[in-house]
C-alpha cells in the first residue's frame, strides 16, 4: 500500500472548459472535475499561506494548543458543489482539501510535506 498521494490531472480543458483531476493514494482514489482558474488559484493560496508563522498553532505552557487564524480558499466557484482548501495550523506545510455535497458527501483528504511539493509542483506546471 502507498504512503504518498498521487495527484493526476488534465492540462486540457474539455469544451465546458473543465479539467480532470485525481488524487490517489493509500487505498483510495478522489476524481472530480473543476473549471477553468482552479490551477492558479490553488497555487496563489498555497504560496500565500505556506510557512506563514501567523498561521500557525501554537502550543502554551499548559500544554494547551491556541489555533491560529482560520485561513481557506473557498473553491466552490470551480466546482457544482461545495469545495475548499484550508490550511492546518498545526504544520508549516499541510492543507485539508475539503469536498462537500451535504449531507450526503463529505470528503477530506490531508495534503502535506512531499505530497503537498509534488501536488504544488504539477500545479504549477499548468499555470504557465
Amino acid at each position: 500500500m502507498r504512503d504518498s498521494l498521487d495527484f493526476i490531472a488534465s492540462d486540457v480543458p474539455d469544451d465546458s472548459g473543465a479539467v480532470d483531476v485525481q488524487l490517489d493514494g493509500s487505498g483510495v482514489t478522489v476524481s472530480f472535475r473543476a473549471r477553468d482558474g482552479f490551477y492558479p488559484a490553488l497555487v496563489e493560496f498555497v504560496e500565500r499561506t505556506r510557512r506563514d508563522p501567523q498561521l500557525r498553532d501554537v502550543s502554551n505552557e499548559r500544554g494547551t494548543w491556541t489555533h491560529g487564524p482560520s485561513t481557506e480558499l473557498d473553491l466552490s466557484p470551480f466546482f457544482s458543489h461545495a469545495a475548499s482548501l484550508r490550511k492546518n495550523g498545526e504544520y508549516d506545510d499541510a492543507y485539508i482539501l475539503v469536498l462537500e455535497s451535504r449531507p450526503e458527501l463529505w470528503v477530506h483528504v490531508d495534503i502535506m510535506g512531499p505530497d503537498l511539493d509534488a501536488f504544488i509542483e504539477e500545479v504549477r506546471s499548468f499555470v504557465g
